[in-house]
């Protein structure tokens, strides 16, 4: 059961088959997905910085293997990258395309991350 500062985060594929699932806890009930983000990355560097032998997908934040991780870089490539509709947000099933969309912690049962797939040549 999550607190009531707490989110349900899934990682899809653009299939919708869930790839990973956890929990972010935040100071406040009111944030943006621009933090959620933000928070999300930050998470995932702390992990990988902290037993980096397990880490499956350095290459997703952009990074070399081997190297510790920049989390304010890090941080600053996802929301890039989300301006770049190369993943997207979805709240509770609803896409949000505005990092500055504010979120009701406390209202949002699922927030879901889907990378998107490019086509060969496009």
């Amino acid at each position: 059961m999550l607190l009531d500062n707490e989110l349900s985060v899934c990682d899809e594929s653009a299939f919708g088959d869930t790839l990973a699932e956890f929990s972010l806890a935040f100071d406040t009930h009111s944030i943006t997905v621009r933090e959620i983000i933000s928070e999300r990355v930050r998470d995932e560097v702390d992990r990988i910085n902290a037993n980096p032998c397990n880490a499956m997908d350095v290459e997703h934040l952009l990074v070399k293997y081997g190297k510790e991780l920049d989390a304010e870089q890090a941080i600053k490539q996802a929301l890039d990258a989300f301006e770049q509709n190369e993943f997207f947000v979805l709240l509770d099933n609803t896409q949000t395309n505005d990092p500055d969309h504010i979120v009701d912690v406390r209202e949002t049962d699922k927030v879901s991350f889907v990378k998107l797939t490019r086509l060969v040549g496009g």
